[in-house]
């Protein structure tokens, strides 16, 4: 499938692909010389030893490759595209993204997630794209960015409202609508 040049594509920040390298040499420099230096330095069975070293290594090698195949969305006049730098591609038509969410994951993290209509999460992304970028991408898409999650109704999705006793989903649908309008 071809697919025609985005109109706009954001991609993950410079210091987030630093990072991502920074900590994926660090592990596979790590394993592979306990992996080295286990091997040679007990025999008869170092080698087994040196081999449990290698899982730090497997973990490291993606970190490495992360920076020269980033995570990026791209958006034309008809779709919203996110690829990320490994795994499958997620398209879906532009005019279904009614909002972006930033919300909080834990310790410092943020997850970024684009909701449909029925303010089901169609796309979710980690935190690797920049402020600007992503309020640039909203605004070309012409959506709203709740920046500020955890102090909006318009956050919630349609999972957490049903979870909420039903006189306390009925004033957040009726504030949501008004805000709507």
């Amino acid at each position: 499938m071809t697919y025609p040049l985005a109109d706009v594509t954001i991609q993950e920040t410079r210091s987030t692909r630093i990072a991502y390298m920074v900590i994926g040499i660090v592990l596979t420099a790590a394993g592979l010389a306990g992996a080295v230096y286990l091997t040679l330095s007990a025999p008869p069975f170092g080698w087994l030893a040196g081999l449990t070293c290698l899982f730090p290594a497997g973990l490291g090698m993606p970190g490495i490759y992360k920076p020269w195949h980033p995570a990026h969305i791209d958006a034309d006049e008809l779709h919203l595209r996110y690829s990320p730098s490994f795994g499958k591609s997620k398209e879906l038509p532009r005019g279904t993204v009614r909002s972006i969410v930033r919300l909080p994951r834990g310790r410092g993290f943020f997850d970024y997630e684009f909701r449909d209509q029925a303010n089901a999460t169609t796309i979710k992304v980690g935190d690797g794209f920049s402020k600007a970028d992503v309020e640039g991408l909203a605004h070309y898409i012409g959506t709203k960015l709740i920046w500020d999650a955890s102090n909006s109704i318009e956050a919630l999705s349609a999972g957490d409202l049903a979870k909420l006793p039903p006189d306390v989903r009925a004033r957040i649908q009726q504030a949501m609508d008004q805000q709507s309008k």
